[in-house]
C-alpha cells in the first residue's frame, strides 16, 4: 500500500491497508510505502527499498496503465486492477489530469529521475 503521508494525520497507506483488511488480506500480504508521494516514486520504492519482485497495482481505471506502466520500468512484474466506476464525474477529471501525468511519466523514465 503505497501514498503519501502529511503531518496533519492524512495517512493514504494506512487507509488502504484498513480497507483491505477489512476485506479479508491477511495482514502479513501488505506491504506499507509512506513515501509514495506519487507513482514513479511508489514504484521505485517497490522496487528498491522494499525490494518486491512483483506487485498488483490497484488504483482507478485512467490511473491504471501508466502506474503499471511505471512499476514495470522500475523492474517490477506487474498487474493492473481496478474497481466499478462509482463516481463517472470524478473519472472525468481523472481522465483530463491523466494527459499531463503521462507526459510527466516518460519524461521521468526517459530522464532517469
Amino acid at each position: 500500500m503505497s501514498g503519501a503521508t502529511r503531518p496533519d494525520g492524512y495517512d493514504e497507506p494506512a487507509t488502504m491497508r484498513d480497507l483491505a483488511l477489512a476485506a479479508g488480506v491477511p495482514a502479513s500480504a501488505i506491504v506499507l510505502d509512506r513515501a509514495g508521494a506519487d507513482t514513479f516514486a511508489s514504484c521505485a520504492n517497490a522496487a528498491g527499498p522494499l525490494d518486491l519482485g512483483s506487485v498488483i497495482v490497484v488504483t482507478q481505471q485512467f490511473h491504471v496503465a501508466r502506474a503499471t506502466w511505471l512499476c514495470q520500468r522500475a523492474g517490477l512484474d506487474a498487474q493492473g486492477a481496478f474497481p466499478t466506476i462509482d463516481r463517472p464525474a470524478g473519472t472525468i477529471t481523472g481522465n483530463v489530469r491523466e494527459l499531463g501525468a503521462d507526459w510527466k511519466a516518460v519524461l521521468n523514465v526517459v530522464m532517469g529521475r
